[in-house]
């Protein structure tokens, strides 16, 4: 999915990514990199028609709580206004968030 320069906007100023936002793979989300403050992150594009932003900020707000106690997982990215998600107008709507990357290695097929 290309992302609009407003939506590229959007997204900068919720979260002040200072990279480049690089396609990696499309499932259930959208998923890019890019990097905020020094540190390569995941931005996750979710459609408005697959899940609603509640359900995200549920899921975002248990990750967080987990990340908080100790538990080894990708950690969510608070916006510049604290929140753990928002939506994203354009041609295209969708709800966006943000991971730190998650240290370890790419599953692969390989045995």
């Amino acid at each position: 999915m290309q992302l609009s320069q407003m939506q590229i906007d959007f997204l900068r100023h919720h979260w002040k990514f200072s990279g480049e936002f690089k396609f990696h793979r499309r499932l259930a989300n959208y998923v890019y990199f890019s990097e905020l403050l020094g540190k390569e992150v995941v931005l996750r594009l979710t459609g408005l028609d697959h899940r609603q932003i509640h359900e995200i900020e549920s899921e975002l707000h248990w990750m967080d709580y987990l990340t908080n106690n100790g538990m080894k997982i990708a950690r969510p990215v608070h916006t510049t206004e604290n929140k753990l998600a928002v939506n994203v107008p354009g041609e295209t709507p969708f709800t966006a968030c943000v991971f730190e990357k998650a240290l370890g290695n790419l599953l692969s097929d390989s045995v």
